[in-house]
């Protein structure tokens, strides 16, 4: 069952449960973003790429450094696939 609830939340960590990270403008024209998890909505206050850059570095990496590792190693500058977590397997993909 899902919890179609909205959950405020100032920062957020991706994990194994977080499924999208979807951005959306407030009433006064501002990005947030809608984060949807397996059971849960949440909005986290900021947006998208702040939250990529929030877990990189939980995680222990800087979102610069997952960046051009990722172009590095793919040999593609625009939209790599970001590694948020390698020991849990969360990658972070543009479309």
């Amino acid at each position: 069952m899902t919890n179609k609830v909205m959950v405020s939340k100032k920062q957020y960590g991706i994990n194994t449960e977080t499924m999208a990270l979807l951005p959306f403008y407030d009433e006064y024209g501002k990005v947030h973003t809608k984060v949807l998890e397996r059971d849960r909505t949440l909005c986290v206050c900021g947006k998208p790429k702040a939250v990529v850059t929030f877990s990189c570095g939980y995680y222990g990496s800087s979102y610069k450094g997952r960046k051009d590792g990722a172009s590095l190693i793919m040999g593609i500058r625009s939209r790599a696939p970001i590694v948020i977590s390698e020991q849990l397997g969360i990658f972070f993909y543009t479309s």
